[in-house]
């Protein structure tokens, strides 16, 4: 019998040792202030939205004239530290909010989710704190479940919790699991129903 090969997929990498490159899929999906949007309209997806989530990637962004220029994912077999991506000459960074010198660089995740029914992809992008904790919680639970039953995906939520920050109570995004399915099998997760969303409306 032919050993079983683990998938290659991000979520079984260490927490901070992803070296996937970059590439945004489908439609870009964000999060602000206890709502989720999609594309550059900011379009409105309900919160308890379900989508399943496929893959993950993250990576040091480099901003130029309001673009990504360059994406790191690992130096010399490592998650980068700040201070090894280079361009940390204050003075000469571009201004943003405020008029003020803002650091080039943005620690950044991005997950691949798609729609259970139509298989249309979204990909949530993030560089704030609380974005990147989601994503990175949802993969933690990814490889503990893998340990048990191998090549699963979970099928997620789109919800919000509230963070506490030096300036009070905020939110953050949530990648809730609510079931779980093996790619090429039947998704019974789509069955699962406790009062949520199925998948948006673009």
């Amino acid at each position: 019998m032919q050993a079983h090969k683990p998938v290659d997929d991000g979520w079984n990498s260490p927490i901070d040792d992803e070296g996937a490159g970059r590439q945004i899929q489908g439609t870009l999906l964000r999060y602000d202030d206890k709502q989720w949007f999609t594309g550059k309209e900011k379009t409105v997806i309900p919160n308890g939205t379900r989508l399943i989530a496929l893959d993950i990637k993250k990576g040091w962004k480099r901003w130029g004239n309001g673009k990504v220029v360059e994406f790191v994912t690992e130096i010399d077999g490592h998650y980068p530290k700040r201070h090894e991506l280079g361009h940390n000459d204050e003075p000469v960074w571009e201004c943003g909010p405020g008029d003020k010198p803002t650091d080039p660089w943005q620690n950044s995740r991005e997950a691949l989710l798609i729609d259970p029914h139509t298989c249309a992809a979204f990909t949530f992008c993030t560089a704030s704190a609380g974005g990147r904790s989601a994503v990175d919680d949802l993969q933690n639970a990814v490889r503990n479940a893998r340990r048990v039953r191998a090549g699963v995906v979970p099928m997620i939520s789109l919800e919000w919790q509230p963070m506490p920050t030096d300036y009070g109570i905020k939110s953050k995004p949530y990648l809730k699991i609510v079931d779980w399915s093996i790619p090429g099998a039947e998704v019974t997760a789509i069955a699962y129903d406790s009062g949520g969303t199925n998948g948006p409306t673009t």
